[in-house]
């Protein structure tokens, strides 16, 4: 038995447990009381996470030897503390510490406790501070008790490291990791080493404590943690991504670890997606847990950076969950440095998604803690720089909101301070351009590219844009070809506007139908550039769009659009595009519907082109349908675009043709669905029409209009025309109305007439009909009358009967007293008393004949009356026998 017990201490030893657990498990049989067997079965049970086994395991070698060594209520605490009773395992290891007082092991158990609660969230710092002190005098007891013990002092460097005594942590952190025979020890001791190094930035140092401590225990994540992100620090990314890798492989939900993979692909473009594919798992993580785990409010930025290009609500929020990052640290008293980059960040997205009230929001936030910083002036660089694009970023936003004023006193003010400050200038030239200062905004934008950068490639792009509103093309393509030719011959905006310039020309050209096709190839050519280096870039295939639709592949071009319209909703100009091939389909309705929408969305019913642009839709739709109605809805959409740019005179044109083709329309109308003010509002616009024509017939060659002079001069001769024929038809319809009055009068009289007669014939049959009802009511009236008079008598009937009852009852209940009186004389008779002597009875007077009665209603039954009768007669009887008894008695 004491060979079995000594083999199963060394197996337990090498850590062979089931073949421990076999031996010890023979002893025990044989003796169920052995001390060591059961301290080994317990420590077997408790290694195969069976604590509630272990528990009873030694509780009954407790049992058996309350002085056993080593002290049961160690492992009893222990058992305890992993079934969820950590206070309970705190008295067991106070009560073993009551005991022996240098008990090492049972002093650093409770310094682990104590150090354990200073983790819970509900502890003030004071509370903090009182457990973590007292958790280290317990390590100080368990130090004097046992200055050898190695697990001691891991933690006492543990302590030290915390304090920031390096020193002194490093020199037990190297102890404890020669701890012979512990594996489990020596791993946590190279790890403490390697974090010391870390902190104190000797990374290689560090990378290779940390691998001797994942060579000791290969589970030690933390140890792998630490190592993963030194090869990071050394540039050894293969070897951190393996590391990580490994951390993921035994615990699958580390964030920490999901998050840095995800990091370290996103740097590189070929592994973006799988960049994107670590952020999304980190995230749902996150969400799982409820709570934000990572404390690293970069991963969440760097995710947000990455998806900016493709997901917009994704992008928002990944930046809102690093601002609640940071939002704890400043709740904790940290200090947060990005903090207003990172707000500006959340407000540009915002503001690029149009929540402009949000953007705003957060703008304001991030310049107040810009200002928080300033103290006596004293402003460092990067937080001026900070503050400077915060207000240019709060100026665009003013400017989106058409609060122009504001916008340039902040672009004023920027420019002033720093002059090298190109947006600014830019920015300034855009408003000036807005107002038709051409020439103001020209010299904004050669300040920027003749005294600033002379390679600014928006300075260039805004002067080519500004020469084509000019209708300057010829420029206009020379300065965008000059930034594709000399700056860069990939800027994606310069290509879409050399593009569209391209496409701008070939409308425009009527006459040469070859140059007009090359001009169309030579757009789709760098449309089809742009996509090339942006696959994503919906202006580009807006503009592929556009030429498929010249080129009459209308159906095709439709459902190009409205794949764009999905995928950019927030780009008007795919709308506008969408409305003009339905139009170019004639679909005027749909084309008028989403003018509608897209002026209403983006413009605020205020840009002059887009209405103007309604205006001919609704042209077109009225002159399909024929319509006055729509043909007015039509003018007055014309006349609001003039009053919005009273520069340009295309929308006078429009309204002189409008006026002329609801003329037209008035004309073609059968006198019996048009109106002599009809013909009056028609000629009058004609008027209107030939005067609109001539101011635009005589605007000087020179200038650039986008009409035809020759057409015009064509449309005011018609309108002469159709006045001429409208005049015409004016007296015709004159007589058309006068002779449709005087039917209308004659049939209106006729119809008075007869309404007439047949009032009179109505008003005798009401009268007939009154005189009837009349009659009826008193035929009904005396009839009423007759039943109450035969009413009153069958009442009277009835009081008279109910009367001679009375009477009857009456009678009878005499006789009914006679009758006791007889019977009483004849009890007294039986008793033979005397009997006293009476007065003699005087004779009833006869009553005298009632005088018959006139019968009135129903008589009585007979029945009733005789039965009456034979009352009467059976109580006379009784009275005869009264007399002939006393008769006899006489005698």
């Amino acid at each position: 038995m004491f060979v079995e017990r000594l083999i199963g201490l060394l197996l337990l030893a090498r850590n062979s447990f089931d073949d421990a657990h076999r031996h010890f498990k023979q002893v025990l049989g044989e003796n169920p009381r052995s001390i060591p067997a059961m301290l080994g079965m317990a420590r077997i049970q408790f290694v195969r996470e069976n604590y509630s086994a272990a528990l009873t395991t030694y509780r009954n070698a407790l049992r058996y030897q309350p002085d056993c060594k080593p002290d049961p209520r160690i492992g009893m605490g222990l058992c305890f503390y992993k079934l969820g009773m950590p206070e309970t395992a705190q008295q067991a290891f106070e009560r073993a510490v009551e005991l022996d007082s240098q008990n090492a092991t049972a002093h650093v158990l409770l310094a682990m406790l104590q150090f354990n609660r200073c983790k819970q969230s509900d502890l003030s710092e004071e509370e903090i501070k009182n457990v973590y002190k007292a958790g280290f005098i317990h390590l100080k007891n368990a130090y004097s008790a046992d200055k050898k013990n190695s697990v001691v002092g891991l933690f006492m460097g543990k302590h030290f490291a915390t304090v920031q005594d390096m020193d002194k942590a490093m020199a037990f952190a190297s102890k404890a990791s020669t701890a012979h025979g512990l594996k489990n020890v020596q791993s946590e001791g190279f790890y403490l080493m390697g974090r010391i190094h870390h902190q104190l930035e000797k990374y290689n140092d560090a990378c290779l404590a940390y691998g001797k401590a994942v060579a000791f225990n290969p589970d030690n994540l933390l140890a792998q943690f630490g190592l993963g992100q030194t090869l990071l620090f050394k540039s050894d990314i293969a070897s951190a991504i393996t590391a990580f890798e490994r951390i993921l492989s035994k615990e699958p939900k580390c964030v920490e670890a999901i998050a840095i993979l995800g990091s370290i692909y996103s740097r590189s473009p070929g592994t973006k997606s799988k960049a994107l594919e670590y952020f999304d798992k980190a995230t749902n993580i996150i969400h799982e847990r409820n709570t934000l785990s990572v404390q690293d409010p970069l991963m969440f930025t760097e995710m947000a950076q990455l998806l900016e290009q493709t997901d917009i609500n994704k992008t928002t929020k990944a930046y809102m969950f690093a601002l609640g990052i940071c939002g704890q640290k400043i709740e904790r008293g940290e200090s947060v440095e990005y903090m207003p980059e990172l707000l500006n960040n959340v407000a540009a997205i915002n503001h690029m998604d149009g929540r402009l009230e949000a953007a705003e929001g957060s703008y304001s936030k991030a310049l107040d803690l810009c200002a928080s910083k300033i103290q006596d002036n004293d402003v460092d660089i990067a937080t001026e720089a900070t503050i400077t694009t915060i207000r240019y970023n709060l100026a665009r936003l003013y400017e989106e909101r058409n609060e122009i004023k504001r916008a340039e006193e902040i672009y004023k003010d920027i420019s002033h301070k720093y002059h090298g400050y190109a947006d600014a200038h830019l920015r300034l030239g855009v408003i000036e351009q807005s107002r038709g200062n051409f020439e103001a905004a020209a010299e904004l934008y050669k300040d920027v590219f003749g005294m600033i950068d002379n390679k600014n490639v928006d300075a260039w792009t805004l002067m080519g844009m500004l020469q084509q509103k000019q209708n300057q093309i010829r420029n206009s393509r020379k300065t965008l070809e000059r930034i594709v030719k000399d700056i860069n011959r990939y800027d994606v905006y310069a290509l879409l506007a050399l593009g569209n310039n391209h496409l701008g020309i070939a409308r425009e050209e009527k006459d040469n139908m070859a140059l007009k096709q090359e001009l169309y190839k030579k757009a789709f050519e760098f449309f089809d550039k742009v996509l090339k280096l942006d696959s994503f870039n919906a202006y580009a295939a807006n503009g592929i769009a556009i030429s498929l639709a010249v080129h009459g592949h209308h159906n095709e071009a439709r459902e190009m659009f409205l794949q764009l319209r999905e995928a950019a909703s927030a780009i008007p100009t795919i709308w506008l595009n969408l409305a003009l091939v339905s139009a170019d389909m004639q679909q005027y309705r749909n084309a008028v519907l989403l003018y509608t929408s897209v002026s209403k969305k983006f413009f605020n019913n205020e840009d002059d082109n887009v209405i103007l642009s309604m205006a001919k839709a609704q042209y077109c739709y009225a002159k399909s349908e024929k319509s006055p109605e729509k043909m007015r809805q039509a003018l007055s959409m014309a006349q609001k675009a003039y009053r919005l740019n009273p520069s340009d005179k295309t929308p006078l044109y429009d309204i002189a043709l409008i006026q002329q083709s609801y003329a037209q329309i008035i004309s073609d109308k059968a006198p019996d669905q048009r109106t002599v003010q009809d013909i009056n509002t028609a000629i009058t616009g004609l008027g209107v029409a030939k005067g609109l024509l001539k101011t635009l017939i005589s605007v000087p060659a020179k200038e650039h209009v986008y009409y035809d002079r020759d057409i015009a001069a064509q449309r005011e001769k018609h309108g002469d025309s159709l006045l001429t024929i409208l005049q015409r038809k004016l007296a015709d319809q004159e007589v058309f109305e006068a002779e449709k009055q005087r039917i209308m009068d004659e049939t209106r009289r006729k119809r008075e007439a007869e309404k007439q007669k047949q009032d009179e014939e109505e008003k005798i049959r009401r009268q007939k009909q009154e005189e009837e009802e009349r009659e009826i009511l008193e035929r009904r009236r005396a009839l009423d009358q007759g039943a109450k008079e035969t009413q009153k008598e069958l009442d009277e009937m009835n009081r008279e009967r109910s009367e001679r009852k009375r009477m009857v009852v009456s009678d009878d209940e005499l006789s009914e007293n006679d009758l006791n009186g007889d019977r009483e004389n004849k009890r007294q008779k039986k008793e033979r008393k005397p009997k006293e002597p009476r007065e003699p009875k005087e004779p009833k007077e006869p009553k005298e004949p009632k005088e018959p009665r006139e019968k009135k209603g129903k008589l009585r039954k007979k029945s009733e009356v005789e039965g009456g009768r034979g009352r009467s007669k059976s109580v006379e009887h009784d009275d005869d026998d009264d007399d002939s008894h006393r008769a006899s008695s006489k005698k």
